[in-house]
């Protein structure tokens, strides 16, 4: 009989401990509730990136962010990663994008753009220092970046400043390695970007003959690249998102405020040569309000028209919706 008793009394006493913990958990706000913290996976190459600001100023712990860089070696990992969500934010030049987009569409969203303007260039022909004018440029060979767009957008510049390609010798080599094949004594121009073009005339003795060449050559104003989200990670974290982009913003605002302190941020990530980093050109970096989208599909239209695209796509859906 005691032992009946007992055993009731001992019910009792849990249903009500459990009712007490159960309304007390439910109290909890919901922000004190035990979270593993997302970690924004960064995908950075050797460009300029307000990513590198961002991260010596502090601007993703203001917004809260668990922010982590990974160093990809090549577009197609970085599109890799994108699309499987290993990846959650790059930049991406625009020849990469619209092909990512044709091949699997739906897979990033733009929320910053990168442009080349008249006034503001990103893009030369550097020559070596015995070559005056563009007519000396006939029979010798150019140096210009490796794959399809490369020797595309080259062939464009020239024939925009009227040379016949069939008496000019391209020679196409990774990005990573442009200055080293400047400066061969067989070569007499290229055509390249920041910030080897400016490596060039640093360690070479080059000088520019042609500056914003994909400006006046190719489409006005040039976009050159964009910062974009994986779709996935918009998906499964919005707030985490929305807070990256201001962090980001904060970043490209403070880049045109603190010029010289930005470039010896760059110099430190990029591993830059000092000087380099001093003279090169800035790169011109809008906000998603400013993004001029006009410009990115009348570059669209070019990559089709060129071949470089099968078709023309419909790039409605492809920016971020804050």
């Amino acid at each position: 009989m005691k032992i009946k008793l007992l055993f009731a009394l001992l019910m009792i006493f849990m249903i009500i401990a459990g009712g007490w913990w159960i309304g007390k958990k439910r109290t909890i706000p919901d922000n004190k509730i035990s979270q593993t913290p997302v970690t924004i996976k960064v995908a950075y190459g050797p460009y300029v990136s307000p990513i590198f600001i961002a991260f010596e100023k502090g601007f993703f712990e203001e917004e809260g962010l668990n922010v982590e860089k990974q160093l990809v070696p090549g577009m197609d990992t970085t599109t890799a990663g994108l699309t499987r969500g290993d990846i959650d934010t790059a930049w991406i030049p625009y020849s990469v994008l619209f092909s990512f987009e044709q091949a699997s569409p739906g897979n990033f969203k733009i929320f910053s753009n990168s442009i080349e303007t008249l006034d503001k260039p990103y893009s030369y022909l550097i020559v070596k220092n015995n070559i005056g004018n563009i007519k000396d440029l006939l029979g010798k060979k150019i140096v210009v970046r490796s794959g399809i767009n490369g020797r595309l957008q080259a062939e464009m510049i020239l024939k925009g400043l009227g040379l016949d390609l069939k008496k000019i010798e391209l020679v196409q080599v990774e990005a990573s390695i442009t200055p080293i094949a400047f400066a061969k004594e067989d070569v007499s121009a290229a055509i390249d970007v920041e910030p080897s073009a400016t490596a060039m005339l640093q360690k070479s003795g080059g000088k520019f003959l042609e500056s914003a060449v994909r400006v006046k050559y190719i489409t006005n104003p040039y976009p050159t690249g964009a910062q974009v989200f994986s779709f996935k990670f918009i998906q499964a974290h919005p707030k985490e998102a929305e807070k990256f982009r201001l962090a980001f913003e904060k970043a490209v605002d403070y880049m045109k405020k603190n010029d010289q302190e930005s470039r010896d941020i760059l110099q430190k990530y990029l591993k830059l040569d000092s000087e380099v980093a001093k003279t090169m050109a800035p790169q011109e970096i809008q906000k998603y309000a400013e993004i001029d989208r006009n410009s990115i599909t009348k570059l669209m239209e070019i990559s089709a028209e060129t071949k470089q695209l099968d078709r023309l796509l419909n790039l409605s859906s492809i920016y971020y919706e804050p």
